[in-house]
This record gives C-alpha cells, structure tokens and sequence, in this order.
C-alpha cells in the first residue's frame, strides 16, 4: 500500500510532551553539567542532533538513567537513524510496561503508552511495520481508544500489505471521529490496493470533502481516478498536486505518475 503520508511523524517529546522515563531516577551532578534536563535535550537536539548524541551520550555514563536514554533516541530520530532511535523506545516501553503490570496503580500508564507510540511511529520510519504493530498492540492493551494509535495501526497493517486489516482498523477510528481525513485516505489507499476502486473514490470523497486541497487526497484520488480508466481526472489531481505543493513529497510522486501517464503506463 502506498501511503500518501505517514501518521503522527514528528515524536512529540521532552517539554510539554511525554513524561520522561529517566524522571523516575536520580541524577547526578556530572550528569546535570552535561545536558541538564529533557528540555535542554530536545532543544539541541532540534539545533543539532548529531552534536547532541555524544551529549546524550556521555550524560547517560554519568548517571542520567531512562531520560538519558530517551534522549539518546530523540536525537537519534532526528538524525534520521529510526531502527537504532526504534530499539531505544521498545526497551524503554518494555521496561517501563514491566513495572507498570507489578504496579498497576500508579500513574505510568500516561508514559508507558506514548513510548510505545513513539518506537511504532520510528518502527514505521524504519519501514518495519511488523515491529511497529507489536509496540502499538502494546500500547493499545493500555489506552484501548487512543485515536491516534488506531491511526498508526492502521498505517502499519496498509505498509505490510495487510489491506482488508488496514480498512477494518479505519472502521475503528472513524467510530472515534467521523472527521479523520486521514483514516478516509488510507482506507481509499487500501480499497485501491484491494481492487475496490469504486469503493475507494467512494472513501478519498469523504477525504477530500474534509480536506478538498490537501496535496495527499489528491495524489490518491488520481491513483484512484487511474484506476477507474479516468486519465484526464488523474492529471487534474496530480498537476494540481503540483501546483499546490511544490517541492514536496506529493508533487515528486504526482510528477512520477504524470510522466507514467504520459508514456501511457
């Protein structure tokens, strides 16, 4: 399944986001003179995540436990080394989740479910939709309605090809909201890949009625328009892509189509 976009891809951590695993432990002096706290952390690692991975590094030696940790695999993100920054949150997840079941009352429950959270949306990066499946299952045994994890499940089953999968988790995200652009684009993009066209413009129509110029829903309504033997409808969509976004993803892709279109492909 061609996704028009992925779910979520910037990790929201460190200040005003996800509690801090590593808060659970003490720091120590050396460890405050390195990288003092998350915030510290997130905001060198936006500046430069390779300069802040020894930082992170040499804070976690000296005793900066879990949020040293998290550190290391938010600069690792950054810096486009998903896998590595993916194993980071797992591990982090699957301990925090160990002692979240040994100690079901207490407040972990609101850490434990954006870890997993972020090692799916890294797995994803990584193009490793079965891993990223495993850590949002995870995540789900916790906060069973979480939009935004059935969103990211519903792109990892679509990325390892598991399409009627892919439109039955979309049925569970539109019964959280009817409005999610996002779960009517994938859902198209897997009733596409399923042969279902008919069904398929029938889903990006309601996308496109949420989001008529979102550059996404029209590369896959040209796809789907494609499909259905609509040429000059597909080379609307895909200029129009063009015209709206240059430069981007979307309008690399639209002009990929457009040249196939052209050659009769």
């Amino acid at each position: 399944m061609r996704l028009a976009r992925q779910s979520l891809l910037v990790l929201t951590v460190m200040a005003g986001g996800l509690p801090v695993a590593g808060a659970l432990l003490p720091h120590g002096a050396s460890a405050q003179a390195i990288i003092s706290d998350p915030e510290t952390c997130r905001r060198r690692a936006e500046a430069s995540p390779q300069q802040t991975l020894p930082l992170a590094r040499a804070w976690e030696e000296a005793g900066g436990g879990n949020a040293a940790r998290h550190c290391i695999a938010y600069a690792l993100s950054l810096s486009g080394d998903w896998s590595g920054a993916a194993h980071i949150f797992s591990s982090l997840a699957d301990e925090m989740n160990g002692f979240y079941r040994q100690h079901p009352d207490s407040d972990l429950a609101g850490t434990v479910a954006p870890l997993y959270g972020q090692a799916a949306q890294a797995w994803l990066q990584a193009d490793e939709p079965e891993k990223a499946l495993t850590a949002i299952d995870a995540a789900l045994a916790i906060t069973p309605k979480d939009e935004s994890l059935h969103l990211d499940r519903l792109v990892a089953l679509g990325k390892s090809g598991d399409y009627e999968g892919a439109v039955g988790e979309s049925d569970k995200v539109l019964d959280l909201d009817p409005k999610s652009s996002d779960a009517w684009l994938y859902r198209a993009g897997a009733l596409r890949e399923m042969g279902l066209p008919d069904q398929a413009m029938d889903a990006i129509g309601e996308a496109a009625k949420l989001k008529p110029d979102d550059p996404a829903i029209l590369l896959e309504r040209g796809s789907i328009r494609r499909a259905l033997g609509d040429g000059p409808g597909a080379r609307e969509d895909w200029q129009k892509v063009q015209d709206l976004a240059p430069g981007t993803p979307e309008a690399t892709q639209a002009g990929k189509s457009l040249s196939m279109l052209r050659k009769g492909g």
